[in-house]
C-alpha cells in the first residue's frame, strides 16, 4: 500500500463520502502514521488501548466509539484483544482501489447517479515476500522526491526545507515524509509552513506539536486548508481568548460576604437592659471576686 495515496484517499473521503469527527479523524491518522513507520500498512498489527488513548486524547470509551465508527466506514479491520492476555489487533483498509476512485470522481463531477461506492470490500495489497528489495516487516521509506518543482525558489520554499532550516537540520526521513504527506492533503507548502511558524513561537521544536495543528485544520467543519480561512479562524480563536482573559476566563465572580453591623460606619452598641435581680446576681459575683484577691494577698503577705 502506498502511503501518500491512502492519505489522498482518505482525504477525499472525508470531504465527499462521510463525515468524520476529530476523534475519529486523530484515531484513524495515528492507526495509520504506525502501521506505515513500522512497514506494516498491508498486514496486521498489534497496538494497546493505552498508547492509542495517550496519542489521541480520546478516553477509553470514546476510544471504543471512534474505533467502532471506523470499523463501520470501512476504514479499518479490528480484532478486539482480551484483558491481560492479548492486544487489540488494527488493519488498515486500502482506500484507493479502483472502485472507490471511480465513485468519489463522479462525485467531483456532479454525476450523482452514476456515483457507485465500493462496497464488496475489496482492498489491493502488496505482494507476500519482499518489495522492492525490502524484506516486509521493515519500516519502508517511500521514495518521495521532495523536490517537487524545477525552479531553485520552489524548493527553497517547500515546508521541508523551512523544517530543515529553521527548526531541525538533522531531522529523520520520517517526518521528512510525514511533512510531505500535509503537503499534499492542504496542497500548499504555505499552509504547513505556518503551522511551523506557530510551533516555533510557542517555543516548541517537535513535528507532534506541527501536526496537532494540522490535524485541527483539517479536521475542523469545513477543513480550513487555505491560509486566508486559517488566518480567519485564528484571529476568531484569539478573540474569544481575548474576551475569556477579560472576564476572567468566564468564572464567576467571587461571592460577596456581607459587611456585620459592627463595620459599618456610625456603628453604636446596643445598651442591654439588665433586671434588678441579674443586677444584684452580677454585684454578688463581683463582691466575692473581690473577696478572694483580698484573702489571696494575705495569704502572700505571711
Amino acid at each position: 500500500m502506498d502511503y501518500f495515496k491512502q492519505r489522498r484517499a482518505y482525504r477525499d473521503f472525508k470531504l465527499y463520502e462521510e463525515d468524520v469527527s476529530m476523534g475519529q479523524n486523530n484515531l484513524y491518522r495515528e492507526l495509520l502514521d504506525y502501521a506505515n513507520d513500522k512497514g506494516l500498512l498491508d498486514d496486521y498489527f498489534k497496538l494497546k488501548n493505552d498508547a492509542l488513548a495517550s496519542l489521541t486524547g480520546l478516553t477509553v470509551s470514546g476510544l471504543g466509539k471512534a474505533r467502532n465508527s471506523l470499523v463501520q466506514m470501512g476504514l479499518i479491520e479490528y480484532e478486539k484483544g482480551k484483558r491481560n492476555t492479548s492486544i487489540p489487533v488494527y488493519k488498515i483498509n486500502c482506500l484507493y482501489d479502483s472502485k472507490r476512485v471511480a465513485g468519489v470522481t463522479k462525485t467531483v463531477e456532479g454525476n450523482k447517479q452514476d456515483n457507485v461506492k465500493a462496497t464488496d470490500g475489496t482492498r489491493v495489497g502488496q505482494q507476500l515476500g519482499k518489495q522492492d528489495g525490502q524484506q516486509l516487516g521493515q519500516p519502508v521509506i517511500t521514495a518521495t522526491d521532495y523536490n517537487l518543482t524545477n525552479t531553485q525558489q520552489d524548493v527553497d520554499n517547500s515546508a521541508v526545507a523551512f523544517w530543515l532550516n529553521q527548526v531541525n537540520a538533522a531531522e529523520k526521513p520520517i517526518i521528512l515524509e510525514q511533512i510531505q504527506s500535509y503537503v499534499t492533503d492542504f496542497k500548499d507548502d504555505q499552509v504547513v509552513i505556518l503551522a511551523m511558524k506557530m510551533t516555533v513561537e510557542n517555543g516548541a521544536n517537535s513535528f507532534n506539536y506541527t501536526k496537532a495543528i494540522l490535524n485541527s485544520w483539517l479536521s475542523s467543519t469545513p477543513p480550513l486548508l487555505t491560509i486566508e480561512s486559517i488566518k480567519a479562524f485564528e484571529q476568531q480563536r484569539k478573540q474569544k481568548l481575548a474576551a475569556k482573559k477579560t472576564n476572567g476566563y468566564g468564572r464567576k465572580p467571587a461571592k460577596q460576604e456581607p459587611t456585620p453591623d459592627w463595620a459599618k460606619p456610625g456603628y453604636v452598641a446596643p445598651v442591654e437592659e439588665k433586671t434588678p435581680e441579674q443586677k444584684s446576681e452580677e454585684q454578688a459575683q463581683l463582691q466575692a471576686a473581690m473577696e478572694k484577691i483580698k484573702q489571696g494577698r494575705k495569704e502572700e503577705a505571711l
